[in-house]
């Protein structure tokens, strides 16, 4: 992530069954305004029939940092080494 790739993502995958929707909106809505880079990456959301204000939930939660300059130095030379094994 980001224009040289100086960002690195972490996910995690949620699911959560029989979940009130005002919750879950709100879950989503404190994760929209917070200050960390949090992002949901992918969401699936199916009713309950059973009751139509539950809702079975699955959703990918990524956070994200940005790299110190020695981890982008490590990661350009990773991917040097890469390239040079390609062409042989």
């Amino acid at each position: 992530l980001g224009e040289h790739g100086e960002y690195h993502e972490e996910s995690v995958e949620v699911s959560l069954h029989g979940v009130d929707l005002k919750e879950v909106m709100k879950f989503l809505d404190e994760i929209e305004k917070g200050t960390y880079l949090i992002m949901i990456t992918e969401l699936s959301v199916n009713p309950r029939r059973s009751d139509p204000n539950k809702i079975d939930l699955t959703m990918v939660v990524s956070s994200f940092h940005k790299l110190s300059d020695k981890e982008l130095r490590e990661k350009a030379k990773k991917g040097k080494k890469g390239k040079k094994k390609e062409k042989k």
